[in-house]
């Protein structure tokens, strides 16, 4: 028991709750920051079927968010699965989008800027996990990271379905 009559494995589970609860809160900013980064870029567009991927994709980050707070509410980490249909067909790596921060931004650097985005939070992801000593939260940001590489590959076939096969 510590000084305020709690055993060890109480202490323990307290801070496991706010480690989890820390690390889902992190998650839940980095979804609305990527929620707002397709709104934006939304904004920026006047291309109808554009604006409407954007807007899809914000939606979608909101969705994301809704898991988070499930995940606090119940202690659950969905299983991770990274190696399950997420190629990394690195679009992004070689070609570099020309939107300003005040232009109209169009189809190819929409999607070039949202691809790069989601690496940059799977990479970020990726590398949490591995910096983690504990199997819970090593789980978590696997398991976001594994959202983060479905979101790029999704974003990298529409480049490559859409834009490759203009030129």
């Amino acid at each position: 028991m510590d000084p305020s009559g709690r055993s060890h494995s109480q202490n323990h589970r307290r801070q496991e709750a706010e480690t989890l609860s820390e690390i889902v809160s992190f998650a839940m900013e980095q979804e609305q920051a990527e929620h707002d980064f397709y709104q934006n870029l939304a904004v920026r567009t006047k291309n109808p079927a554009v604006r409407a991927m954007l807007l899809e994709h914000a939606e979608e980050e909101l969705a994301h968010l809704g898991h988070l707070r499930d995940l606090i509410t119940t202690g659950q980490i969905p299983e991770s699965h990274p190696e399950r249909n997420n190629p990394d067909i690195a679009i992004a790596d070689y070609l570099v989008p020309q939107a300003g921060s005040h232009r109209e931004i169009d189809y190819q650097d929409a999607l070039l800027l949202a691809i790069r985005m989601e690496r940059a939070n799977q990479n970020l992801y990726e590398d949490l996990a591995a910096q983690s000593e504990d199997d819970k939260v090593r789980r978590i940001f696997r398991f976001l990271a594994e959202q983060e590489a479905k979101h790029r590959n999704v974003l990298e076939r529409e480049y490559d379905d859409n834009i490759l096969t203009e030129d």
